[in-house]
């Protein structure tokens, strides 16, 4: 489920010691005493209003975190969902047929070894292939 759109619409640009001056009216209870007799200070009921749909903002960018993009097997961990070995078990980069095993792309050649001056300056048409971008190795 995707992001829902915002609701909210800013409320202030204040900033220093104006954002102060709202924070000890706040402290003082006054949000309150408006959001129960909103007849009494009509023309706060809109703000009251408002700031209600911001906390909806904040609730749905919470609730999309927690069920879109961390998923709901919650975060990954250092090694990631596949553990150690990566997604290939013992094929991964510390399994028995690691970069340097038996079925490595060039044998027991690994990344540090690698000559990358005798490599294809262009890239490869085929898929999987090592080639030299101006000194960087890249994967075609």
């Amino acid at each position: 489920m995707a992001l829902a759109d915002k609701k909210s619409n800013p409320i202030h640009d204040k900033d220093g010691s104006a954002k102060g001056k709202l924070k000890d009216e706040f402290d003082a209870g006054h949000l309150t005493k408006i959001a129960s007799n909103p007849d009494e200070e009509p023309e706060f009921a809109g703000v009251i209003y408002q700031i209600g749909l911001v906390q909806e903002d904040v609730d749905e960018l919470r609730r999309h975190v927690v069920a879109d993009v961390v998923g709901s097997q919650g975060p990954k961990g250092d090694t990631g969902d596949a553990g150690a070995d990566g997604s290939n078990g013992s094929n991964g980069s510390t399994g028995s047929r690691g970069p340097t095993g038996n079925t490595g792309a060039a044998g027991t050649t690994n990344a540090a070894q690698l000559d990358a001056s005798t490599l294809p300056t262009r890239r490869p048409s085929t898929r999987n292939l090592l080639w030299n971008d101006r000194g960087i190795v890249k994967i075609s």
